[in-house]
């Protein structure tokens, strides 16, 4: 049997063995040949001896050949060089060989589901989950709690937008600080974070020296965010409250306190939610992207926040203590007899 792709001719034997080798070969040189053709930018035809193939309509579509521009956005930048402890080549022939990509919508399935064992971000998504609500803002106030689904915001469906857009319907207030007699009390539950400054520039205002939070890549640390000056007195106690609403920025900020203050910051409450990714979207030539995982937070210590959060130094049913909406609420609660223990 002969097979030509782009004009070179592949020979193989008709006993079964060498069949599998041919086919596993010709695979290999349709990906290679896709990958040519995402360079140059155009679809020439390929034989296969009996007129137009069913390689050539489900290769050729440039709609199939979008997968395999996804798939080497990840394969250049993703954090995990393991993959997941998975090779990545393999899952590519895999998907190419097995997966229906006929068109752009079956394509844009096939992206998702093949990143999902890198436990991806896909860019776009039917479903929305709530890390945390703002404390005292609309979504909580309307019963939103942690893990629910948003399907829609103010009459506009979520469905399809990416976590941007979505994040852009939802924006709302964040937490906020109190101070009592005994120290600082930040309360962080249900902060789900968002901006990575600002909470690099809270941790600056009450860390006088020492590293903020150390971004690494698949090389290692690529990144150092340092503490400059701050007014606050050092031995001044702070307790920062936490739960598994506490995320991204919000932990960035808890872990620095944590390991750069040391024995006068006491992190109270539950462990929080583990949520540590640097991702950047990678557009692809029909205009989609997408969301690739480029880098990790770490704490001082280098602790990798992601799936594993902040541990409290006091672990504590927080419930009890009402979601600040003014210092003197906080503080009349903190001096009741069924307060937690905030200081060390």
């Amino acid at each position: 049997m002969d097979f030509k792709v782009a004009g070179c001719e592949l020979k193989a034997a008709m006993d079964s063995h060498a069949a599998k080798e041919a086919e596993a070969v010709l695979a290999l040189a349709q990906i290679l040949w896709a990958w040519a053709l995402l360079a140059v930018g155009s679809v020439p035809s390929i034989d296969d001896g009996r007129g137009p193939s069913m390689l050539h309509k489900q290769l050729l579509l440039r709609s199939s050949l979008f997968f395999l521009e996804a798939w080497r956005a990840v394969d250049r930048a993703y954090v995990d060089k393991s993959f997941n402890g998975q090779s990545w080549f393999k899952m590519r022939e895999e998907y190419v060989k097995k997966e229906p990509m006929k068109n752009k919508a079956e394509t844009y399935g096939t992206i998702p589901a093949s990143t999902s064992s890198l436990q991806q971000q896909p860019a776009t998504t039917s479903n929305h989950q709530v890390v945390a609500p703002a404390p005292g803002g609309p979504a909580e106030m309307a019963g939103v709690k942690a893990g629910d689904y948003i399907t829609g915001v103010d009459g506009t469906p979520t469905a399809g937008l990416s976590l941007y857009e979505a994040s852009d319907l939802l924006l709302g207030e964040v937490g906020t600080e109190a101070q009592t007699p005994a120290g600082i009390v930040i309360d962080l539950r249900n902060n789900g974070g968002g901006y990575f400054p600002a909470g690099v520039e809270m941790a600056r205002s009450l860390i006088a020296s020492g590293d903020i939070v150390l971004i690494a890549d698949s090389d290692g640390i690529r990144d150092i965010y340092s503490a400059d000056t701050s007014t606050l007195d050092a031995k001044i106690p702070i307790a920062v409250l936490v739960n598994k609403g506490t995320a991204s920025a919000s932990e960035v900020m808890a872990g620095a306190l944590k390991d750069s203050r040391g024995s006068n910051t006491t992190i109270v409450g539950t462990n929080t939610f583990g949520k540590g990714l640097i991702q950047t979207i990678v557009n692809l030539s029909d205009g989609s992207g997408v969301a690739v995982t480029v880098a990790r937070y770490q704490t001082p210590l280098g602790i990798d926040i992601n799936k594993i959060g902040i541990s409290p130094d006091i672990t504590a049913d927080l419930d009890v203590l009402p979601l600040v909406s003014a210092p003197d609420v906080m503080c009349k609660a903190l001096q009741a007899p069924t307060a937690p223990r905030l200081f060390k």
